[in-house]
């Protein structure tokens, strides 16, 4: 999801930091870098493979009319969910749950950072 804040010309870094607060708080690892125009946050839970360790993505852009993007980002793995009832015939019903419960997770977190962001937006 992207979301637009006109007329805010702010800080990237100390946003950044907070949102990086914010996520660090909730239990995920969240990992700055900067670009010259973007900073990238990817945010990943800790004590995973590679692959499943990656949760979300953060961006925050300044545009040339002095407002700032944030993208929020997500993977959602649906595959277990669509194939669940065939899954469900050979033992697999625990990976759709788990997808489900990862989905879950992921929708609840999304809220809470727009929730988040918002009113860090509005007190800047």
């Amino acid at each position: 999801m992207r979301c637009n804040f006109p007329q805010k010309n702010v800080d990237f870094s100390v946003l950044a930091d907070k949102i990086r607060d914010f996520f660090e708080e909730k239990g995920f690892k969240a990992i700055i870098k900067n670009d010259a125009s973007r900073v990238f946050i990817s945010v990943e839970l800790e004590g995973l493979t590679l692959k499943e360790r990656k949760v979300a993505d953060v961006i925050l852009e300044s545009n040339a009319d002095d407002s700032v993007t944030v993208v929020f980002g997500s993977d959602v793995n649906s595959a277990p969910v669509r194939m669940s009832p065939f899954l469900s015939l050979f033992g697999g019903g625990f990976l759709t749950l788990k997808s489900l419960k990862y989905s879950e997770m992921l929708e609840r977190l999304e809220k809470d950072f727009w929730d988040f962001v918002d009113v860090l937006m509005s007190s800047l």
